[in-house]
């Protein structure tokens, strides 16, 4: 067993009192909040285990004897992860991958890697047992290169779920409380799709938590003073809320837009609702870490994966009619909340028996609570 790996994921612990701007806050966290939560559950669980960001210093890996990384989409045909790669070859140490998975441009085609991204992956295969990836579809792209020595774990974002504040609610027909999530990055524009989330939110005065919505971010979080910023942040929001009046939106966001950089406050929130609904795979696991019951809505390759490989409720959102308001008892109906439950024993087991494979040693429950 290893005895003093380094993980290497998000570190976003304080970023909001150390009086970063909104860009600088949301850069710390990869931009999305959301990486936060596979990050912090792998630098909870490792025994051991030094937490680092990715921009690692020599300094801290001496003395280190393996590195865990939490990985993410990485298995993209835009990223390169050759600065990565050739920062961790120096260190001439097991590098372990842990949750990789493949975002393909369209359908289920496989990605081409960029150089460095390969570079990494080889890495990783050459020098430790096993690469943990999220599902069946990312072990198909790595074998695609060559790369066989894979397991497929999923994401190791629910390895504290059963450490969590209890099991899933009873799943009420007609919830009070609901919080919406959905998928727009920075201050580009998004899909009718996406949008459609955005505005029922809007319509129904549901919260909206956000996760890489830098527009949004400004009002949400009370950083308004930038006359020549909010112009460009005002055009953004009011299409993705389908208001011209962005007072309006933007009084909505002060009061319904939710941002976290700390696990604990996210999961506190969450369990004051009732449902979560949207189409972020982390907005929806968030809720499942505080036993509240969330739909995710799978939209790409990815999400599909994903909710299937962690048996996270799910409703497809093609299915959804755009042109009328969300029908939530429906949809509730549609979902099915008895897998997470039944199977989350068996994902348990398969990233113990990884992580031991692996030369990693798990926390008991009292360390993690206490990480």
């Amino acid at each position: 067993m290893f005895k003093s790996p380094l993980v290497l994921g998000i570190n976003v612990r304080g970023v909001l009192n150390n009086g970063f701007t909104v860009e600088k806050c949301l850069s710390v966290a990869g931009n999305n909040t959301g990486n936060l939560i596979f990050s912090e559950s792998l630098f909870r669980v490792i025994r051991n285990g030094v937490i680092s960001s990715y921009h690692f210093t020599p300094e801290v890996a001496k003395g280190r004897d393996a590195v865990v990384v939490a990985a993410a989409n990485w298995l993209n045909p835009h990223s390169d992860f050759g600065v990565l790669a050739e920062r961790l070859e120096a260190l001439k140490l097991p590098v372990i991958l842990v949750g990789l998975g493949a975002q393909p441009s369209k359908g289920r085609e496989h990605p081409t890697l960029k150089p460095g991204t390969e570079r990494l992956v080889r890495l990783a295969a050459e020098s430790s047992k096993m690469i943990s990836v999220r599902g069946p579809f990312s072990a198909e792209v790595l074998n695609g290169f060559g790369v066989k020595n894979v397991e497929v774990t999923g994401c190791p974002s629910l390895l504290l779920a059963s450490y969590a504040r209890g099991p899933l609610s009873k799943v009420s027909k007609n919830p009070q409380r609901v919080a919406f999530h959905s998928t727009r990055h920075l201050m580009h524009d998004t899909s009718p799709l996406q949008d459609y989330f955005y505005k029922e939110a809007y319509r129904q005065r549901y919260d909206i938590v956000l996760q890489s919505e830098l527009a949004d971010f400004y009002y949400a979080l009370g950083r308004t003073v930038n006359k020549e910023i909010m112009a460009k942040v005002d055009p953004i929001v009011c299409k993705s809320y389908g208001d011209s009046d962005a007072e309006a939106v933007g009084r909505y966001l002060r009061l319904h837009g939710k941002v976290f950089y700390d696990l604990e406050k996210w999961t506190d929130y969450a369990q004051t609702q009732d449902l979560f609904v949207g189409t972020r795979i982390h907005g929806t696991v968030a809720a499942l870490l505080a036993g509240t019951p969330g739909i995710l809505m799978t939209h790409d390759a990815r999400t599909v994966e994903l909710a299937q490989t962690l048996n996270i409720p799910f409703v497809p959102a093609e299915s959804v009619d755009m042109t009328r308001s969300l029908d939530l008892p429906a949809l509730i109906e549609q979902a099915d909340f008895s897998r997470f439950e039944a199977r989350y024993g068996a994902y348990l087991r398969t990233f113990t028996a990884f992580f031991k494979s692996n030369g990693l040693e798990m926390r008991e429950e009292q360390e993690i609570m206490a990480a």
